[in-house]
This record gives structure tokens, C-alpha cells and sequence, in this order.
């Protein structure tokens, strides 16, 4: 595997520091799981969502469509954040999520980390 290192140097003070970015560090960390490790993750951390073999998904409902769309913009921020981004659609309501990692070809903990962070956002919703 080529890694591609960005080193980025900064003074200021006294003080000088080193930041060293390994491009395809996303890459080396993100394997996809096997369907075991999935499931046992999700009955011990997110047991809300289902697995299909592909993906995560779980289905969200909301008071009227302001609030699941006001959800999505929340979820938006957040995906960005850690740059992972879900498959999603919305009918008035009602939110449903996938979730997988295209280039791993399967679940990965990015995966993991997102349903977290989007659980934790609807909390906001209940």
C-alpha cells in the first residue's frame, strides 16, 4: 500500500510543532468487519438498528416534517464532521438511514461511529 505524508510545521512563541498527516490512514484503519462482529456490536451498542448483510439501517419518526428535516441538517453537520456520510431518504416524518462503507465493501467502525452520533442527535427529537 502507498502512503502519501503531509508534515505541517508551525512556530509560534517559543514553541514549534510537527504535525504529521498520513492521507490514507482513513484507509489502513477502515477494514470491514464480518457479519459476526457486526451483530455482536450491534446487540451489545446499538440495538435500535438492524443489520441486512449490507448495511445498517434503522427507520426515525417525527412530529411533522420540520423536525425530521431538522434532523437530517443535524446529521449533515455531524457526517461531515468525521466525513462519512449516510444514505438516507425522507417521506413528511419520516427518516430511514443505511449505513455502510462503499470503500471498504461493508461495515466498518466508521460505520459504528455514525449510528452513535445519530442516535444521540435524535435523543434530541424524543
Amino acid at each position: 500500500m502507498e502512503f502519501i505524508f503531509t508534515i505541517v510545521a508551525t512556530y509560534s512563541g517559543n514553541s514549534f510543532s510537527i504535525c504529521l498527516i498520513i492521507d490514507n490512514l482513513k484507509k489502513i484503519i477502515m477494514k470491514a468487519l464480518s457479519k459476526m462482529e457486526v451483530e455482536e456490536f450491534l446487540s451489545d451498542n446499538l440495538k435500535n438498528w438492524s443489520f441486512d448483510g449490507n448495511c445498517l439501517k434503522r427507520d426515525f419518526k417525527f412530529k411533522t416534517f420540520v423536525e425530521a428535516f431538522s434532523f437530517m441538517t443535524a446529521i449533515a453537520i455531524e457526517a461531515e464532521k468525521i466525513d462519512h456520510h449516510p444514505d438516507w431518504s425522507n417521506v413528511y416524518n419520516s427518516v430511514r438511514i443505511n449505513l455502510n462503507t462503499h470503500d471498504a465493501k461493508g461495515i466498518t467502525k466508521l460505520d459504528f461511529d455514525l449510528a452513535d452520533v445519530i442516535d444521540r442527535v435524535f435523543e434530541n427529537y424524543k
